[in-house]
């Protein structure tokens, strides 16, 4: 009888062990998913923000759109923008609003979903 507590009791410390280790490893695992998430999510907004910054530099602030825009050059405005979606397969809208109150901090704005 004592022989069979002994093996009892060693496999049931071999059973409650690897399962501590499986909870500890899942656990260390998950919170490095976690962690490059965040990262990824980090880069997105960083290479979304450079992206806007590139559009609106190269594009939005130069004379010749500008008087594109104020005439209503149609064919100048469709061959940007053209440009623009051949550039970065990711953009998927540009519009050009008249109004200064969306643009308090900045000569642009965007959203992603």
């Amino acid at each position: 009888m004592n022989k069979k507590i002994k093996i009892v009791m060693n496999l049931l410390t071999i059973i409650l062990f690897s399962l501590l280790a499986t909870l500890y490893f899942y656990s260390l695992n998950e919170s490095r998913l976690k962690s490059s998430i965040n990262s990824c999510k980090r880069c997105f907004s960083i290479t979304a923000n450079l992206t806007a910054k590139m559009i609106s530099v190269d594009y939005f602030r130069c004379n010749k759109i500008y008087d594109a825009v104020l005439h209503n050059n149609q064919k100048q405005i469709i061959n940007m923008y053209d440009e623009i979606y051949n550039s970065n397969e990711y953009i998927e809208n540009i519009q050009i609003v008249n109004s200064s109150s969306l643009f308090i901090k900045d000569f642009y704005s965007f959203e992603s979903d």
